[in-house]
């Protein structure tokens, strides 16, 4: 396995004032079961390098001082209350740069709050709340829709090739509750390895235009709270994945965190040990955890707490892949008994190392999974559950053959992609949707 690490560049805003109007500048707020982050990153133009500005994040149980939060996984988030909070973090995020919302270009919302919903209310109040708190800070709805900055129309094919509902030369798909999220994570991750992969390519330093795709196939896997991403062949969805991922070891701390709503972010910075000094303690809690812990091909309307759309599936001929602990959730409580039982007999140290290496067999087994159905050693990771601590190591000493890119905050690099996508910033060249790309679009209108 060959492991690649990217991690955003950061653009100091001393730079970024001497020409802001060679950037785009994108806002991603994402509400998630654990956290709310408001995530600003400037896109250079005619390079189309994306750097980060600011990250803002809070925890979304703060949401009215937890008064409305009755479970981790975001029920009952009252709508107003949500608003306001989102509408502080965008302010606070630009405060800390001494920028204002009229600096942006554009903003994208998202939400993995789908887990535990009993009905697609739920989820509208969360959509209603991320416009609100969005348009309450003073970013205009053409902002949110499509709207493209005048220095940079001569970077735009909107007029000639408007946008036709693909991101990153993939068409979504809803076959799942958290769709947006997996669609982001792919635009994201494949904007990230495109970069990573072409840094070094003279070719793409000339900026060609409307050069082929390179990385068309792939794996891409998101572990948040909940699990997203998507496998790719050839732009086409093969396979969706859904259902819990960083809510499990959520679970595992839940007895023995002090806060209330806890996550593993609680526990503090203790570092994990070695990937070699996985003690046996930590590799025995693991296989107690997979007792309980299942992956595979989901035929239920809910996995993991997510709805699961089988009919949208099926009409696509899209599998879907998810991970449950029990049947729909039963069995976290279990998992928490683990925890604590594992705190007792070993200490901290060991959550950490068994957390690292439970995720590193979940990642190993939709790896085995997504094999059935595609035939690319292209793997693309991002979410903290994924790629925090040791988990690297440990994967890279299970899967051989794979170039493997983990990405820091990749659902952000997605949402400046889709931005992008939406306003059809493609020249001089779009490295992610390539020359295929083009030519849909063209059929679509010739």
């Amino acid at each position: 396995m060959v492991l690649h690490s990217i991690v955003h560049e950061t653009l100091d805003v001393q730079e970024f004032r001497k020409n802001p109007n060679k950037y785009f500048t994108c806002l991603s707020v994402e509400v998630g079961n654990t956290t709310v982050k408001t995530i600003l990153t400037a896109t250079e133009f005619p390079s189309k390098k994306t750097y980060l500005l600011e990250k803002g994040v809070s925890m979304t149980r703060d949401v009215d001082d937890g008064n409305d939060f009755k479970t981790v996984l975001g029920k009952n988030l009252g709508t107003s209350e949500l608003s306001d909070y989102i509408s502080d973090a965008i302010r606070k995020t630009f405060f800390n740069l001494r920028l204002n919302t009229k600096d942006l270009d554009f903003a994208v919302r998202s939400t993995g709050i789908v887990a535990g919903m009993d009905n697609s209310k739920d989820l509208d109040n969360i959509i209603i709340s991320l416009a609100n708190g969005c348009l309450n800070t003073g970013i205009p709805s053409k902002k949110m829709i499509q709207d493209i900055p005048e220095s940079l129309k001569k970077y735009s094919v909107y007029d000639k090739l408007p946008f036709d509902g693909y991101v990153a030369n993939v068409m979504p798909d809803s076959v799942t509750a958290n769709s947006m999220e997996s669609d982001l994570v792919v635009a994201g991750l494949k904007d990230a390895i495109s970069f990573e992969v072409n840094k070094s390519n003279k070719q793409f330093q000339q900026c060609v235009f409307g050069s082929d795709s390179y990385i068309d196939s792939g794996i891409f896997i998101d572990g948040g709270t909940t699990l997203a991403g998507k496998v790719i062949d050839d732009n086409m969805t093969k396979v969706c994945f859904v259902g819990l991922y960083g809510g499990i070891f959520d679970a595992l701390v839940s007895s023995i965190a002090t806060d209330d709503y806890p996550s593993v972010m609680d526990l503090g910075e203790l570092e994990s040990g070695d990937a070699d000094y996985l003690n046996e303690g930590s590799l025995d809690f693991s296989s107690k955890l997979m007792d309980y812990i299942s992956v595979g091909s989901v035929n239920k309307d809910v996995c993991g707490m997510v709805p699961v759309y089988l009919d949208k599936a099926k009409e696509q001929d899209i599998e879907i892949i998810g991970i449950d602990v029990g049947i729909n959730g039963s069995d976290l409580r279990k998992i928490s008994d683990i925890g604590r039982d594992l705190f007792e007999t070993y200490g901290q140290k060991a959550i950490y190392d068994t957390i690292d290496n439970t995720s590193a067999i979940l990642i190993d087994v939709l790896v085995t999974e997504s094999k059935k159905y595609i035939d690319s050693y292209i793997l693309g990771l991002t979410g903290r559950a994924a790629i925090e601590g040791n988990k690297l190591d440990i994967v890279d000493a299970m899967l051989d053959g794979y170039e493997v890119y983990a990405v820091e905050d990749g659902l952000a690099l997605g949402a400046s992609m889709m931005a992008r996508c939406v306003n059809s910033l493609c020249k001089p060249k779009c490295l992610v949707g390539g020359s295929s790309c083009f030519s849909r679009r063209e059929n679509k209108l010739f």
